[in-house]
């Protein structure tokens, strides 16, 4: 029953996994889904393998083995880390690099130890501070759920590894046993139940649609396409550069005095420091970025009021905004994924206001 249990999940995370691939074309997380497909492979094959193969079982079953491909789990969340143009390449040499550094243990076991798998003291913490790190990113993001998951895939997995887990599972042989019998199929379910919630995150549901709606009456019908493109970019990539595009994106509307700000659910109105002049309009195309196309489908400017009674931004001043999100993202994504998302956001609009 274990066994069977254990291959559907397996089954559902493998074929998860290449569901809406697609999606990713054109963006820096291939090699994450790589990494990904990777590590579900090999759990799936370390565990399942000698069910089906017992003549395997000898070299397949071994808790080395079984530690290389547990390990191998942590290595999509440090792809991410690196997925920015033009690093995003050489740093899955330093995500590989990271994985052999993690298996020293094994080498030792094969080379020193007779085979005997030993756990040092500082691999056995280096294993829980990998796992809170992948958690980190994820989780202020839509695809909390799905880090979750995976942080909790990969402590079951680890567990009889990490620090004072494994003393624990010897002293208490009933525990041990469970946790060995009943391994397999928690580690795939969970993983499977993972890939499940980044699908269902990523899709436009009505309380997407909602909100899209309600930053366009707050804001512009441009802002609120501009709002969609940042958070599926936040979502997708995670806490980290999130963070790192918005402050590259406010010092911009600082220094350009826009009277938006680029805020975690998206672009809100602030303000403006002066009243504003065709001189400081100019000023806000930002020389740098003024070379950047605007995109036929977004849609014209609408004739939206800030809170407080100022104006909303100028058409040139929304022009400088999608120049800038536009240059910053395509370290990370194609000017095609941006493009879909904003005709995304018109459609949702049009929708509505369709009688």
């Amino acid at each position: 029953m274990l066994v069977a249990l254990s291959t559907i999940f397996a089954v559902a995370a493998l074929a998860g996994m290449f569901w809406r691939r697609s999606r990713l074309a054109g963006t820096t997380l291939l090699a994450p889904w790589w990494w990904a497909l990777l590590a579900v492979a090999s759990v799936a094959l370390v565990e399942l393998g000698p069910r089906f193969a017992p003549s395997a079982a000898g070299w397949l079953g071994q808790s080395a083995t079984r530690y290389t491909a547990y390990v191998a789990m942590l290595c999509p969340s440090m792809a991410i880390l690196g997925a920015k143009r033009p690093q995003d390449r050489p740093w899955q040499a330093i995500v590989l690099s990271l994985w052999a550094i993690l298996l020293v243990p094994v080498f030792s076991s094969l080379f020193f130890a007779g085979g005997q798998l030993r756990v040092e003291s500082l691999w056995s913490w280096f294993l829980p501070i990998l796992i809170l790190v992948g958690l980190l990113n994820p989780l202020p993001t839509r695809q909390a759920i799905a880090g979750l998951l995976v942080a909790l895939a990969q402590l079951v997995a680890l567990g009889e590894f990490l620090p004072g887990v494994s003393t624990r599972l010897e002293d208490n042989e009933s525990l041990g046993a469970w946790t060995s019998q009943y391994r397999t199929p928690l580690v795939l379910g969970l993983l499977a139940a993972a890939i499940a919630a980044v699908h269902l995150r990523a899709r436009m549901t009505t309380a997407r649609r909602r909100q899209i709606a309600r930053q366009a009456a707050a804001t512009s019908a441009e802002l609120a396409g501009l709002s969609l493109v940042w958070r599926d970019f936040r979502d997708a990539f995670g806490s980290l550069w999130a963070l790192r595009l918005a402050e590259r994106v406010n010092d911009s509307a600082t220094r350009y005095d826009w009277s938006v700000r680029l805020q975690w659910d998206g672009f809100e109105p602030v303000p403006p420091q002066k009243d504003r002049t065709p001189e400081d309009d100019r000023a806000a195309e930002v020389p740098e970025l003024s070379n950047v196309p605007e995109p036929s489908n977004v849609p014209e400017p609408s004739k939206a009021v800030e809170p407080g009674g100022s104006s909303a931004p100028t058409a040139q001043t929304l022009t400088a905004i999608e120049s800038s999100l536009r240059v910053l993202l395509r370290r990370f994504v194609s000017p095609e994924w941006i493009d879909a998302r904003l005709a995304t956001a018109a459609q949702t609009l049009a929708s509505r206001d369709r009688p």
